[in-house]
């Protein structure tokens, strides 16, 4: 449960610990607030445990996902950090979207169009964009796209279904790369999305 902290300002290290000691936490930064969500207890044991640590005051909070799962994926766009899809059970996955608003301090949630999970997120512009991932049968290529200033819902594909990909964003574009496509299948594919 140990969480490893650097000051880039000072050049200092220090710790805080978690809530709850676990692993394949998932992380996302909004506002003032950087958010740790849910995770692995044990062998068949999952999260819903979210710690929230406040750099303008230094503090710790909790808070509870809606459904404890692990091997989510997070990100942040605007106001909003979202944790979405996951694996809730031994063989259940999900397609719940939990979303902290840092202005309102509320949660709300939303579903993704298919539940899976090893998926990859990322954010560009004003949109937030869950990719690839895994139902538990067959890879996927659909891509979840939340736009902040609607608050809509859209779809799209990779053009390699894939999950364990990365994704990140540089200027306008978000970039997914790499992947698994099948048991022994790994993929060499980027696509870029340009907002």
């Amino acid at each position: 449960n140990r969480v490893d902290i650097y000051d880039s300002s000072t050049d200092q290290w220090s710790t805080a610990l978690l809530s709850l000691s676990r692993s394949h936490v998932v992380a996302a930064t909004v506002g003032t607030k950087a958010l740790f969500a849910g995770g692995k207890t044990g062998s068949s044991s999952y999260s819903s445990a979210v710690d929230i640590y406040d750099s303008s005051t230094g503090q710790w909070s909790t808070a509870s996902l809606s459904i404890a799962r692990y091997v989510l994926t997070a990100t942040a766009v605007g106001t909003k950090a979202l944790f979405a899809g996951g694996k809730s059970d031994t063989s259940s996955f999900s397609n719940r979207v939990d979303i902290y608003d840092s202005s309102t301090g509320q949660w709300s949630t939303a579903s993704l169009s298919v539940a899976r999970y090893y998926l990859a997120a990322t954010a560009v512009g004003t949109e937030a964009l869950f990719a690839g991932g895994y139902d538990g049968s067959s890879h996927r290529n659909t891509v979840d796209i939340y736009d902040s200033t609607t608050g809509q819902w859209s779809t799209s594909t990779l053009s390699v279904a894939r999950r364990n990909l990365a994704a990140t964003t540089v200027g306008t574009k978000a970039l997914f790369a790499g992947g698994k496509t099948g048991s022994s299948s790994y993929s060499n594919r980027v696509d870029i999305y340009d907002s």
